[in-house]
């Protein structure tokens, strides 16, 4: 901080924020300082972050400052710094947050071996991927911003001031800025493009190389320089004591983020998977080194000068700092036109800014690399000067002016991500030289701009799909075409990836409330299969794929048991024999489909037979086999309360009247000491028997089996037995 910036900030005395007694500086920063203060409510030291009232002018600064508090108070990690209170006093914008007493990861470092450092990174990445998951970017993910508290250890990211959501614009960042800190940027924060969590991630394995190598990956004299140095230079090697972390360098260092890890879960995994005796090796291995008087922390595979860390960067002469600076701010200005573009780059040349930067050499080369026109463009005429005068007076030819234009409005279009403005124009450009079809730039840059607008035609159509709620339609076009045709051309675009994200968690949810169906299975085995031709999913799209799977295969078990279950209900095996029977089956089935409505029809169906099947025997008179399908009815439902039992009361009513009604019996009894002659002739008041004794009767139900009549005569009392007959 220089001396203006000290008097723009008050001291500790002069800061009054009610509710909090300040105590001293813990930091500060290009906006704002963080003081150690007593919350005085809750009586708990806190770290106070106060907005400089002169950057508080600016709206913008106000709106990040509070943005900044919205965004960390929404994310309840352990690994992310907690919020307590925001506000605004006396023209003072404050945050008041947790305080971590300890230090950042840039002080630590010294005193952490590997494991230990795993152990931080991952915390960090939880972190990451906790913000991801509520859609925040950190974009400024450095060691400063990682604390360690002393106390347990415990690993806290800090500083969400220019962090932002990548799920909506906002007006706080203009088109083609770049916020962040130089060093840890990702190649498209340096480009000023959109960046999403995958920067983040990128931002995280530069710290993670700074820490295990002891230097940047990439350094330079000017934050533009090491900006070009993240989009252009290769990935550096770590020293071949640390090979086991290369690859994850290569994977979070990617210039392209679908080649990165898609989320900051599948770093943590890759960092799981090192296993603690590879760790005791390489501790080994550095152990012996040191020993031996190597400088673990030399940078040896880099050539460009002595290396330099963020805390030592390197120094030149101010003005040709300045002009180098300026000269390649506008020679990467995107509002430039090309040719103005490369007479700067020769001015620059022309002071002997290469030169006077030996180091910076090869920056230039790659810088006139880009800037050297297609294939097609004739070199740019050198600027006239007194010795050229003379020679250069004729005007330009109009072909090659005419040529010219057509190359800086296609970089426009380009520059402006209007691809098909920049595709037709290549082909004004192409009817108007034939040749240049055979350039193999412009073949290059036309299939390149024609993949760009494919996939972008592709996703606007697979939204329009799925806002019209056409995801799955039996003609194209529907969103799921779409979604596999971008794929086809771009695996790794993210933004298909959230999209099929969507849909496949909107048909797992209709696979658990509705019935199993072949059309519903088709289709998850559809997203199965387009989930499957992701490269490198993320773990919550790798878990869809096992559930889209595991719900395909519950619907064909489902519909294999109902096609089981429709066999023997078609054949009549209604209730019987015990393990092959309709309704064994379709109870099976509501198991683990509970709403299937053909299985609950068929229940239903299967009760009204019975009942049909009872009723016929009884007509039938066939009560012997209508008693015992009534004890089979009534076994299977009275020890199963899943279905009802009312339904059988009337039919086993019903079974006990037709019983009742056909049983043997006697209904009129006449006694006579005459012969009867009919059951309807007269009888005496009294009967007085002889030795033979008449006796008359009218049954019923008798005629179809033998029937055994006993006759026996008692005395009056009932006591003794006279006859038998």
């Amino acid at each position: 901080m220089n001396g203006q910036d000290a008097k723009a900030v008050p001291p500790p005395a002069q800061i009054r924020i009610a509710g909090y007694q300040i105590k001293r500086v813990l930091g500060r920063g290009g906006m704002a300082t963080v003081y150690l203060a007593v919350q005085e409510s809750l009586e708990r030291e806190v770290a106070l972050k106060v907005l400089d009232p002169a950057q508080a002018r600016g709206e913008q600064f106000s709106r990040r400052f509070l943005r900044e508090a919205r965004i960390v108070s929404q994310l309840m990690h352990p690994n992310i710094v907690t919020v307590f209170d925001v506000g605004l006093y006396k023209g003072y914008h404050y945050l008041s947050m947790e305080y971590i007493a300890g230090r950042d990861l840039a002080q630590a470092r010294p005193d952490l071996d590997h494991r230990e450092l795993i152990r931080i990174i991952r915390d960090v990445a939880r972190a990451l991927d906790f913000a991801a998951g509520k859609g925040y970017v950190h974009r400024d993910v450095k060691p400063e911003n990682i604390m360690i508290r002393d106390s347990d250890g415990r690993v806290v990211l800090m500083d969400f001031g220019i962090a932002r959501s990548y799920q909506a614009n906002h007006a706080l960042t203009r088109a083609g800025s770049a916020l962040g800190t130089p060093y840890y940027m990702s190649p498209e924060q340096n480009k000023g493009q959109h960046a999403d969590h995958r920067s983040d991630i990128y931002s995280l394995g530069v710290v993670f190389f700074h820490m295990l190598a002891g230097y940047v990956p990439y350094d330079a004299d000017s934050a533009v320089a090491i900006g070009i140095k993240h989009i252009t230079a290769p990935i550096p090697r770590l020293s071949d004591e640390l090979q086991l972390f290369q690859p994850i360098i290569d994977a979070c260092l990617a210039k392209d983020p679908a080649d990165r890890y898609q989320s900051a879960a599948e770093l943590i995994q890759a960092l799981d998977a090192i296993s603690d005796a590879r760790l005791d090796e390489i501790q080994a291995k550095l152990a012996a080194f040191r020993e031996a008087g190597g400088n673990h922390d030399a940078r040896t595979l880099l050539t460009d000068g002595s290396p330099a860390t963020p805390d030592q960067p390197r120094r030149r002469g101010k003005n040709t700092f300045a002009g180098f600076l300026l000269v390649l701010l506008l020679a990467l200005g995107a509002t430039l036109a090309y040719q103005q573009r490369y007479r700067l780059l020769e001015q620059a040349e022309a002071l002997g800014l290469p030169e006077r930067l030996p180091a910076l050499a090869p920056l230039f080369e790659r810088l006139r690399a880009r800037l050297e026109p297609p294939a097609t463009a004739p070199a740019p005429a050198p600027p006239v000067t007194a010795t050229n005068t003379a020679t250069n007076t004729a005007p330009p030819d109009p072909r090659q002016r005419q040529r010219l234009e057509y190359i800086e409005r296609i970089q426009q279009a380009i520059d402006a991500a209007e691809e098909g403005k920049a595709l037709a124009l290549m082909e004004q450009m192409q009817q108007q030289y034939p040749e240049i079809a055979e350039q193999e730039k412009f073949r290059q840059q036309r299939a390149r701009l024609q993949q760009r607008l494919a996939v972008a035609e592709h996703l606007r159509a697979a939204r329009a799909q799925m806002a019209a709620g056409r995801i799955f339609a039996k003609q194209p076009p529907d969103a799921l075409s779409e979604l596999s045709a971008l794929l086809e051309r771009q695996p790794g675009n993210p933004e298909a990836r959230a999209l099929l994200q969507e849909i496949n968690q909107r048909w797992l949810q209709k696979a658990q409330r509705e019935a199993a169906s072949w059309t519903r299975y088709r289709q998850l085995q559809q997203l199965e299969r387009l989930t499957a031709r992701l490269r490198n999913p993320a773990p919550a799209l790798r878990e869809q794929q096992r559930q889209l799977r595991a719900a395909a295969a519950r619907i064909a078990a489902v519909k294999k048991q109902l096609q089981q279950a429709d066999a023997a209900f078609d054949a009549g095996r209604l209730i019987s024999p015990e393990q092959d029977n309709a309704r064994r089956f379709y109870r099976q089935v509501l198991e683990q489909d509970p709403r299937n409505r053909q299985a609950q029809k068929r229940l239903a169906e299967i009760r009204q037979r019975l009942g049909e099947r009872l009723r016929r025997l009884i007509e039938e008179d066939r009560l012997t086999q209508a008693s015992v399908l009534m004890e089979q009815m009534q076994a299977v439902y009275a020890r199963d309360e899943r279905e009802p039992r009312d339904w059988l009361l009337p039919l086993e009513a019903g079974l006990e009247q037709a019983i009742e009604a056909r049983r043997p019996r006697i209904d009129r009894l006449v006694f006579s000491a005459m012969p009867l002659l009919s059951l309807d002739q007269p009888r005496p008041e009294v009967l007085q028997p002889g030795r033979t004794l008449y006796i008359g009767f009218h049954f019923r139900n008798m005629e179809d089996a033998p029937t055994l009549l006993q006759a026996v005569l008692l005395d009056g009392a009932g006591r003794v037995q006279i006859a038998q007959k």
